[in-house]
């Protein structure tokens, strides 16, 4: 009976030391991660993705526009940021038209006195096309300037590129923004 009341005392000290211990030593999980640290991990991981040939082609490229239903040779900002989207398992959006990017009701800024976050969508209007011709995402919303990844796309300052590509723009050129994280559906 003696080793019984031992082997008691031994569990219960154990069992107090594995919840307490952590609490005292300020141990625990690791935090899981938010839906737009999730998608940004997506996105920020094809940063250095090129075109296979310069015509919008290639095994990643064609895998972005495949997102909307298009073959290689289309461009494929847009395509990019649907594909982001899929690989977190979100049915929207998805679509190779850069203004269905923007919709109102998704439509965050200017106007609506929300601030960009990370993981919101941002589009540029493209003068000689009359509409926003140009998306990608906020990685960081600064007053004067902001951090973005966007896919077809070049590190020099063209809309137009071959790559995925980190970018510094100024705040003043982005035309819109779109939260596409509020009440989207996984699938």
């Amino acid at each position: 009976m003696a080793w019984q009341a031992l082997l008691y005392k031994r569990v219960l000290l154990g069992t107090l030391w594995f919840f307490i211990l952590p609490i005292a030593l300020d141990v625990g999980q690791p935090a899981i991660p938010d839906a737009r640290e999730r998608l940004h991990a997506v996105y920020a991981a094809e940063v250095g993705v090129r075109e296979a040939t310069g015509n919008n082609d290639g095994l990643e490229v064609e895998a972005y526009l495949a997102t909307t239903n298009l073959d290689a040779g289309y461009p494929w900002c847009a395509a990019f940021v649907s594909w982001v989207f899929a690989q977190e398992g979100y049915d929207q959006p998805r679509t190779p038209w850069t203004p269905s990017l923007f919709p109102n009701k998704r439509t965050i800024w200017p106007g609506k006195g929300q601030t960009p976050q990370v993981s919101d969508v941002f589009g540029i209007y493209i003068y000689s096309k009359k509409r926003i011709g140009h998306a990608g995402f906020v990685e960081k919303w600064g007053e004067h300037f902001v951090v973005t990844v966007e896919g077809n796309t070049n590190p020099a300052g063209s809309h137009d590129g071959d790559g995925v590509y980190r970018r510094r723009r100024r705040t003043k050129t982005i035309h819109r923004v779109a939260d596409w994280m509020e009440n989207n559906n996984k699938k």
